[in-house]
């Protein structure tokens, strides 16, 4: 589980813009795009148009781990944003779950709106995956059934491979750059 409750590490929004120098950015692939980055003494949480992406590792130690959870594979969901109650709380979290492991991310409650705006850009990718996700699957519903008709002619269909592939690239996309250019802020 990441940052489980009450052990996390509290986290700050980052700024992109300029962002590059940070060790974590080595690990993207050269045609990838960043969009959101919390980052704390132990961990970081990067979102990109084609992954989200987790580094953790102990405080003062030079060893993290990585972990790259690619949107074809994983889908994140289930968004959730708690706001920080009263003057005791020194965070504000953002919940959600990637696949069925819950994720955790505090980040300082003076970057509450910060925040705000990452978890609406969040909840867009989450309905832009659910929906590609139900998109790709009447596809196939369709395909499956034109398959059965063309099979009753003594048909092949190359037409309809090449529709399949055309749905495979518009609903099974490798990024979703649209998706945060469109909901985050400019």
């Amino acid at each position: 589980m990441f940052g489980e409750l009450g052990f996390g590490d509290t986290c700050e929004c980052v700024d992109i813009a300029g962002n590059g120098k940070d060790t974590l950015y080595q690990f993207l692939l050269p045609e990838e795009v960043s969009h959101i980055h919390f980052k704390s003494s132990k961990e970081d949480y990067l979102f990109t148009d084609m992954a989200f992406i987790h580094s953790d590792g102990g405080v003062g130690s030079s060893k993290r781990t990585i972990k790259r959870y690619n949107y074809t594979s994983y889908f994140l969901h289930s968004f959730q944003l708690t706001t920080a109650g009263g003057s005791v709380d020194p965070d504000v979290e953002l919940r959600f779950k990637n696949n069925n492991e819950e994720v955790v991310i505090k980040v300082q409650k003076e970057q509450s709106k910060e925040l705000t705006e990452y978890y609406k850009a969040l909840l867009c990718l989450s309905k832009a995956q659910s929906k590609n996700a139900k998109l790709l699957e009447l596809t196939k519903i369709a395909l499956d059934a034109h398959k059965f008709q063309m099979a009753s002619q003594n048909n092949t269909p190359h037409s309809a491979m090449t529709f399949a592939e055309m749905c495979y690239e518009k609903y099974y996309p490798t990024s979703y750059g649209a998706v945060f250019s469109k909901a985050l802020p400019k």
